[in-house]
């Protein structure tokens, strides 16, 4: 809701990852999730799009953490 003015329901925990920045280590879970009301719309974001795979990991569109859990979750499938 605070970043996009919408309303999910949380699912499933997919995975999480352990990332260490060079200030701090931070823990993060992924969970799938269904939009229960509301569009997309940016709130803290300029704008949202979508993208191929190799954008989104080579193209520096994600924070550190996520691009690591994105690499090992396409990894296992």
């Amino acid at each position: 809701m605070e970043e996009f003015a919408t309303v999910i329901e949380a699912g499933r925990l997919i995975g999480d990852v352990i990332h260490i920045y060079p200030e701090r280590t931070i823990h993060l879970f992924f969970y799938s999730a269904t939009v229960t009301e509301g569009n997309l719309t940016p709130l803290e974001h300029q704008d949202i799009k979508w993208a191929d795979m190799k954008t989104l990991l080579e193209g520096g569109l994600l924070a550190e953490g996520d691009c690591t859990f994105v690499k090992e979750f396409l990894a296992k499938t």
